[in-house]
């Protein structure tokens, strides 16, 4: 059978951006810290054992953004950040329907409003990145709560989510 969703997940991610002197076109590189809202939806198709989907959605975060360099002093926090996000992924359904385990491909698309210091550039500065998470979701009542957490290359760190799902 399959059916539509929607999902609204708590995100966060890092990314590396790097900022580039104009006059010695000398790389410095900064270190972002990432939390918003994804906001989405997505279609499933399912058996009794198992779950596949794709889902889509939207981007809303802040970052705070600061150089890995102790010599430069660039520093910006609350910088809006904006996104788009796809994947498809599956579940298998464990001792009970009510629990399910699975992975997801994300690819995600963003860019950040950060300042540009007079002299500078930013190399690079929409970012996208493609990865595999880890994925649970447990059903609470009407609603799924949906964790995820994995690797997004070539970010540094992990992204993490914590969510809720509704079925149609």
């Amino acid at each position: 059978t399959s059916s539509w969703f929607v999902v609204s997940d708590l995100i966060s991610w890092q990314d590396n951006v790097t900022l580039i002197k104009n006059s010695t076109n000398t790389a410095n590189k900064l270190l972002t810290t990432n939390i918003g809202l994804l906001l989405g939806a997505g279609k499933k198709w399912q058996n009794n054992k198992y779950e596949f989907n794709w889902e889509a959605g939207v981007i809303q975060a802040t970052s705070t953004i600061s150089s890995a360099n102790p010599t430069i002093l660039y520093q910006q926090s609350s910088v809006p950040v904006t996104g788009a996000y796809s994947a498809p992924g599956m579940y298998f359904k464990t001792w009970s329907e009510s629990v399910q385990l699975g992975m997801s491909f994300p690819m995600m698309i963003r860019k950040g409003d950060w300042k540009v210091p007079e002299g500078y550039r930013f190399e690079n500065a929409t970012r996208f990145s493609a990865g595999l998470l880890l994925q649970s979701k447990f059903k609470v009542g009407p609603l799924f709560l949906r964790t995820r957490i994995g690797k997004q290359f070539p970010n540094p760190s992990l992204l993490w989510s914590l969510g809720l799902i509704y079925d149609f």
